[in-house]
C-alpha cells in the first residue's frame, strides 16, 4: 500500500479518506482516524495537526502515543537522515474532503535504510 516516495503519506491518506463512506463529523472523531491510519510499520509520526474548516476554534495538535518519535532522539534522528536511511517530511496542510486540513510530521524509512536493516537482521515488529 506505501511506497517509498516524498509524499506517499499525504497521498495515501487522501485515497483512503475518499473510499470511506462514512466520513468524520467532529475533530475528536477525525483524529482517531488519523491516528488509525497513520499507524505503519517504516514511518515515525512527530506530530499531526488537524483544523476543522468549518468551524473557527476546531484545532488539534497532537502526538501520535505509539509513535516512537520522542524529542530527545532528535539527535539520532538527524543523524540516521544524514545517512539518508531515513527521510524527514513536512507535508504540510492538505485538504481531505471539503472540511478538513491536515499537516504531518513525519520520518520513514529509505530503501537504503530498509536495505541496511535488512543486512544487519533487523526485523519489524
Amino acid at each position: 500500500m506505501f511506497g517509498f516516495i516524498h509524499d506517499f503519506v499525504q497521498d495515501d491518506i487522501k485515497t483512503l479518506f475518499g473510499d470511506r463512506k462514512r466520513k468524520p463529523r467532529s475533530l475528536n472523531a477525525m483524529c482517531k482516524l488519523i491516528d488509525t491510519l497513520l499507524n505503519v510499520n517504516g514511518l515515525v509520526v512527530e506530530h499531526v495537526d488537524v483544523d476543522d474548516t468549518t468551524k473557527t476554534d476546531a484545532y488539534a495538535g497532537f502526538c501520535l502515543a505509539y509513535s516512537r518519535y520522542r524529542d530527545d532522539a532528535d539527535t539520532d534522528f538527524a543523524i540516521l537522515a544524514g545517512l539518508r536511511f531515513l527521510n524527514n517530511v513536512d507535508t504540510g496542510f492538505f485538504m481531505l474532503g471539503n472540511r478538513w486540513k491536515v499537516k504531518i510530521l513525519y520520518h520513514h524509512v529509505t530503501p537504503l535504510g530498509l536495505s541496511f536493516a535488512n543486512a544487519c537482521g533487523v526485523r519489524s515488529r
